[in-house]
């Protein structure tokens, strides 16, 4: 599956994640982990890129031939859960996270119409996401670690 130009950029392609992905998608992490992500969770996100994510619906946002973003979704219990999302650190608010959002949510409506899609993010990204057309369905203070609040949202 891939992006027909979401930005107006003949350059942008989202395309399926592949094991060849790994290491860029771990250097978009890197570029992040210091305010949106909690150390522990490098070697979750490892875990994930080696074993789940080429099985799962996980894309990656290339611009220019060079992986900038990524981010993919997961069915669990009757919800769609939004996983790993991120834009390469020096990139965001250039309207490539809200391009790789409206990429998922789309294929998502067209897989499971009507099933809720729920999105567990920081208070950094929490606004990002209203604006995206989530709303908050829970909190819990610093539910990722020290500093870092969970927000549970849902379309």
């Amino acid at each position: 599956m891939e992006c027909d130009n979401l930005l107006n950029r003949d350059t942008m392609k989202i395309k399926a994640y592949s094991q060849n992905n790994f290491g860029q998608c771990i250097e978009l992490f890197l570029s992040n982990r210091d305010k949106y992500f909690a150390d522990y969770e490098l070697e979750e996100y490892k875990s994930f890129l080696s074993e789940a994510a080429y099985t799962k619906s996980y894309f990656v946002l290339i611009e220019k031939d060079e992986v900038i973003g990524c981010g993919g979704y997961i069915k669990e219990n009757g919800e769609i859960i939004l996983t790993w999302g991120m834009i390469r650190r020096d990139l965001h608010k250039r309207g490539y996270g809200k391009a790789l959002t409206t990429f998922r949510v789309k294929a998502i409506r067209e897989k499971y119409p009507n099933t809720p899609i729920i999105i567990n993010t920081a208070q950094f990204t929490k606004g990002f996401y209203e604006k995206q057309g989530f709303r908050m369905k829970a909190f819990e203070k610093d539910g990722f670690g020290s500093g870092l609040d969970k927000y549970t949202m849902t379309t």
